[in-house]
Formats: C-alpha cells, sequence, structure tokens
C-alpha cells in the first residue's frame, strides 16, 4: 500500500468518526428530536447509519495505520 494511498484512507477514517461524534452532539438539540426521534423508523435508521459511519471510520483507520509491508508486495504467501 502506497504513502498516498494510507493517508487517503487515514482522512476518510477521521471524516467518519467525526460524522458519529457530530450525530451524537445533533440527536441532542429538540429540533432534531422533533423530526428524527428514536420512537420513529428514521431515527433508527439514523442511528444505525451512524454507528456504521463510527465503525467503517475505525476500521479505516486501522487499516491505514497498522499495514505490514508485505501487503504491497503481493506476495502470495499469507504468512509472510
Amino acid at each position: 500500500m502506497n504513502v498516498g494511498k494510507r493517508i487517503v484512507q487515514g482522512a476518510l477514517g477521521v471524516l467518519l468518526v467525526l460524522v458519529f461524534f457530530g450525530w451524537l452532539l445533533i440527536r441532542q438539540t429538540e429540533v432534531f428530536q422533533g423530526h428524527v426521534g428514536m420512537r420513529s423508523l428514521l431515527g433508527w435508521g439514523t442511528w444505525a447509519l451512524a454507528w456504521v459511519c463510527l465503525l467503517g471510520g475505525a476500521s479505516l483507520l486501522a487499516r491505514a495505520t497498522f499495514w505490514r509491508s508485505s501487503d504491497s508486495q503481493g506476495s502470495g504467501d499469507p504468512e509472510t
């Protein structure tokens, strides 16, 4: 994996994690709770989407941070 791809994955990971934390802040406002509260299907959908953003962002950050040099060499042996 080249350095540019790692930087892009890291930046996207940070962005997705920030989307999750933004959702945590926004969902507490009265305006948001009135339209998309947890008592509606749309509320549950936004909740699930926020968690997918968090998990996807954490996955991208982990992939960008903890990569093995053997991944970029393309060797067929999984143990090297």
